[in-house]
């Protein structure tokens, strides 16, 4: 494992004691997720070198009994913050079957701050390199935050029916299905979605009507479609909305491409988030072989 400058959003940890390290994760837990999350190696010595100021991981030291630390430090990571952490990950790096090194994961939170417990009882931030108490101001104005949703793309694979026996150009229509997805654990009021359709692609009208959410406001064209949702269209925790549905014929021997969709999400107190959505191409040519697999044996 190389040795370099911890960046911002990494900490390096030696296990001593059990006490000293309930207490190292604790601060790390809170500081890291009060703040844009981060990485904690375990099995690590840094500290601030001589002159140039900067916190180095100068040398490894693996942690001999590696499985029986991942149980600690799991164990201690479900009470190490109130309130308790959300996505926390420990996950070991091997040398041999016993030794190895230890990654935590700290998700940022998206609501209310985290406090250091394990006797600890303060908050903390990440603050360039190191784990500093938050003052009063930051606390209230973390309490005063507004929590938001967490909103994605999902695709949805479907099949449609062979057409063009008659004139010798058979095809399978294939189907992809576009839907707005929560996965955070708050209402996603007001979405918007931007979205640029592949090329190749038609629309479908979706359950009787044009699209899924009530306002269009640009139609397809170099920059695609973007809709938007009205008071009514919400999209609750750990559920989905049906936004539009594209369909194109493939014929057999087709070279299936990979189908990309670029897109971007917002909501009302959620930013924009611009990202991309693949249908692989071997998803798509196993639906279409198959559809003319069962058309030939009937």
């Amino acid at each position: 494992m190389a040795l370099c400058e911890a960046p911002p959003l990494m900490d390096q940890k030696r296990l001593k004691s059990t006490r000293e390290d309930r207490k190292n994760l604790a601060i790390a837990l809170s500081g890291f997720a009060n703040a844009e999350g981060g990485l904690i190696v375990w099995g690590i010595v840094g500290r601030r070198n001589q002159g140039e100021e900067v916190d180095c991981a100068i040398e490894c030291k693996p942690i001999q009994n590696v499985d029986r630390a991942l149980t600690d430090i799991t164990s201690a990571s479900a009470a190490a913050t109130s309130p308790l952490p959300d996505g926390v990950q420990t996950r070991a790096i091997r040398e041999t079957e016993t030794t190895g090194y230890l990654l935590t994961i700290v998700p940022a939170t998206d609501g209310q701050p985290r406090m250091a417990k394990h006797g600890v009882d303060q908050y903390f931030k990440r603050t360039g390199d190191r784990f500093a108490k938050m003052e009063h101001y930051e606390i209230a104005d973390m309490f005063g935050r507004r929590q938001r949703p967490k909103l994605g793309l999902q695709l949805e694979l479907r099949r449609g029916g062979i057409s063009g026996f008659a004139r010798g150009d058979r095809q399978c229509s294939i189907r992809i299905l576009v839907a707005l997805e929560n996965v955070g654990r708050h209402v996603a009021r007001f979405p918007l979605l931007g979205l640029q359709p592949p090329r190749g692609f038609g629309r479908r009208r979706l359950f009787g009507r044009e699209f899924g959410l009530k306002h269009l406001l640009r139609r397809e064209g170099e920059s695609g479609f973007v809709l938007a949702g009205g008071v009514d269209d919400v999209v609750h925790p750990g559920t989905q909305l049906d936004v539009i549905e594209f369909e194109h014929g493939y014929p057999e021997n087709d070279a299936f491409a990979d189908v990309v969709f670029a897109y971007y999400v917002a909501a009302d107190g959620l930013p924009r988030i611009d990202d991309e959505q693949v249908v692989r191409g071997t998803e798509i040519e196993a639906l279409v072989k198959k559809a003319f697999a069962e058309r030939g044996a009937s």
